[in-house]
């Protein structure tokens, strides 16, 4: 499938069948009983968190191999979010939430919730924009945990649950969420030509 390319206008970054995949995978641990709300909220935050660190605007603790230059979208949802990273399948509160990770990692793709595989490929496709409120949003944590250091917030987010969302200094200052999908139907008439 050709999907669409995440960009600010300048740099840009070709989404691919596994950064589709793992997003799906990821979506699917940590929203649960997804609202669009919620599907977009975590979407958009490691969309904007991937933005930050290939422009290396900010420094990472996803995981000791995560090389934030180097890195695709998949290997950042699998760096960051615990549901399908490789530590976390075996680090876990309770065995039955060690399971459910194990499903998630290892599940093929047509497993996951019609309404989470949808939203993906949805957005993956330039069709699921992001909304103002989600602006400057780059970590998510479950509620009763602790935030990164350096971050701000909570962002309050309506119709979201199961995770706080948070900000740091310099995306706080952001007007707008600074990325998009464009559908690969605009790039494929040369808009787009160079990615990276």
């Amino acid at each position: 499938m050709i999907w669409g390319v995440l960009t600010d206008g300048v740099w840009n970054y070709r989404l691919t069948d596994r950064d589709v995949h793992w997003l799906t995978m990821s979506l699917w641990g940590e929203t649960g009983r997804p609202t669009r709300e919620d599907l977009q909220a975590v979407t958009w935050t490691m969309a904007q968190r991937f933005y930050m660190l290939r422009n290396r605007r900010f420094s990472d603790r996803s995981g000791p191999d995560f090389d934030p230059g180097e890195a695709t979208f998949a290997d950042l949802v699998r760096a960051y979010s615990q549901p399908v990273n490789a530590w976390h399948r075996t680090h876990c509160p309770t065995r039955a939430v060690c399971d459910r990770r194990k499903d998630y990692q290892s599940s093929p793709f047509g497993d996951a919730p019609a309404e989470v595989r949808d939203y993906a490929r949805r957005w993956a496709l330039g069709l699921e924009p992001a909304t103002s409120n989600l602006r400057g949003l780059v970590h998510f944590i479950g509620t009763g945990m602790d935030p990164n250091p350096g971050s701000l917030g909570p962002r309050s987010l309506p119709n979201v649950s199961g995770n706080k969302f948070y900000w740091t200094s310099e995306t706080a200052r952001w007007r707008s969420v600074p990325i998009r999908v464009v559908p690969p139907a605009v790039d494929v008439i040369g808009i787009l030509s160079h990615t990276t």
